[in-house]
This record gives structure tokens, sequence and C-alpha cells, in this order.
């Protein structure tokens, strides 16, 4: 999978989900291009079941529906699906979005990288505490990382762990 998102220590939900929306957009797109080419096959049938009093526009509706036929057959829905490049993140995402989604998951959630943790913990405490950067040589202030832990879940993406507040 080629995310954007590949190996940053912070990402915003609110960039995975823009992502994922945009993902199945394309996807989808794939879905509405063959329903229309049906409906074009199938208007052409029953037009040309209702001329049947008119030779002329029959014959040029015979064409019609034969180049209709003929471009429904060329477009294969279940192997441009397949072939969807972006298939494996879209589902990867899918599979995030779903296990992470409720709080502010929405709103935006910072997950944070395993390999960031203790970094990104440094930074709020520093932001949250104003802990004094002049302290004694023996003063030393320990920070129990994985006691931080304890209000955040964990996700995998893209083969790395990322923790995140729920």
């Amino acid at each position: 999978m080629t995310t954007k998102f590949y190996n940053d220590n912070m990402i915003d939900s609110r960039d995975l989900i823009n992502r994922l929306d945009e993902l199945q957009d394309a996807y989808d797109q794939i879905q509405e291009e063959a329903d229309r080419l049906d409906l074009v096959l199938r208007d052409a049938k029953t037009c040309l079941e209702d001329v049947n009093d008119f030779p002329e526009e029959r014959l040029q509706l015979e064409d019609d529906l034969q180049e209709a036929q003929e471009e429904y057959d060329a477009y294969d829905l279940k192997k441009l699906q397949a072939d969807f490049e972006d298939l494996e993140e879209l589902e990867e995402l899918k599979r995030v979005d779903a296990e992470c989604d409720g709080g502010d998951w929405r709103y935006g959630t910072t997950l944070v990288s395993r390999y960031g943790w203790e970094e990104y913990c440094d930074d709020m405490i520093q932001e949250c505490e104003n802990l004094p950067k002049d302290l004694p040589y023996f003063v030393k202030i320990v920070i129990d990382y994985d006691a931080m832990e304890q209000d955040y879940s964990s996700v995998m993406l893209d083969g790395y762990e990322y923790l995140y507040r729920n």
C-alpha cells in the first residue's frame, strides 16, 4: 500500500477520512459508468421494440443497439474493480475508519506513531505543565510513557502501529 501518510509520526484522522472519501469516490465511479452503460443498453433495446412499423429507424436503432452492446461488453466491471490501483489502500483505510470511529474521530483525532510516542508525550507535557528548563543537575524528571498510554488505543496502518485517544 502506498498512502500519502507513509511513515508519518503524527496523522490527523480528518486527513485519513478525506483520503478514504477520495478513494471511495474514484472506486464508485467505476460502478457508475457500468450503470450508465447498462441504462443505455436497456434504452436502446426498449426503443428497438417500439419502432417495428418504421424500417429505416429500426435499422438505425439496431446499429445503435449493437454499438451499445459492444461498449457494454468491453467494459469489464469486475476486472476494473480488481485492477483499481488503490484498492488495497481503500480497504485498509475502511478498516482503520471502522476500527477507530467514535469519540472525536470525525472531528480530528491525532494518531501518533509508536516510534514518535515518547517525543509526542514530551511535547505534550512541556505544553501542559510548563516544566522549568533550568533544573539543578541532581533533579531528574522521569516520564512513565507506558502509564501515559493507558488512555490510548492502537491501530495498524501501513504496517506501522499508531496510538490514538478514544
